[in-house]
């Protein structure tokens, strides 16, 4: 499921990629304590806000393989950098397997 990513989306995201704490300085001593803390939102802001994010360009997903433009099929799922597709494919889909060491003429499809 491709969705928008939003600042609470984004928020989620980068909690679980790095740690962020706040620091208090210890009245007692000349010590800073840290405690977890959530992504501050002005970083999620400025991330979403950025011009050109450094996040791949996704125009489509899609169930089944993919030619690329320089014209590789794309059979492995995920991301396809090539296309900007993400390929999912469902989980009975079979590709069939052509050889490519028979001349062409005997090449046949399977009969739908």
């Amino acid at each position: 499921m491709v969705r928008e990513l939003t600042i609470d989306r984004l928020r989620y995201e980068l909690a679980r990629v790095a740690r962020y704490q706040t620091f208090t300085k210890d009245k007692d001593a000349e010590t800073w304590k840290g405690k977890p803390a959530h992504p501050p939102i002005a970083v999620c802001k400025n991330i979403l806000a950025t011009p050109n994010p450094p996040f791949p360009a996704l125009t489509r997903v899609v169930e089944v393989p993919v030619f690329a433009p320089d014209g590789t099929l794309q059979t492995e799922p995920g991301y396809v950098p090539a296309c900007r597709v993400y390929y999912a494919p469902d989980p009975a889909f079979r590709l069939p397997v052509f050889r490519t060491d028979q001349p062409r003429t005997t090449w046949s499809a399977p009969a739908f």
